[in-house]
């Protein structure tokens, strides 16, 4: 698996270049609720819990379900890391 980090401008060229690319939000489910690009596809790496944030054991499962190994993703979080 290989990645490399793309600006919002070219993040946004290649969703909208027809190569099958999907936009992940891996935010909290509230986090994403407040707001995100137009087709993303919400799976959270961390739950929030009264005590805090957690991580959600279901996510590996969740994306392999869902995508394909060969599926381009871009993938964004709150703090681009």
């Amino acid at each position: 698996m290989s990645y490399k980090d793309v600006t919002p401008e070219q993040a946004k060229d290649l969703l909208d270049g027809g190569d099958g690319h999907v936009y992940v939000d891996v935010r909290s489910i509230p986090e994403f609720q407040n707001g995100h690009p137009a087709g993303a596809v919400n799976v959270p790496v961390m739950h929030r819990e009264a005590f805090g944030m957690v991580p959600n054991h279901d996510f590996l499962t969740v994306m392999e379900a869902h995508f394909g190994r060969q599926t381009p993703l871009l993938i964004g979080c709150q703090s681009g890391v």
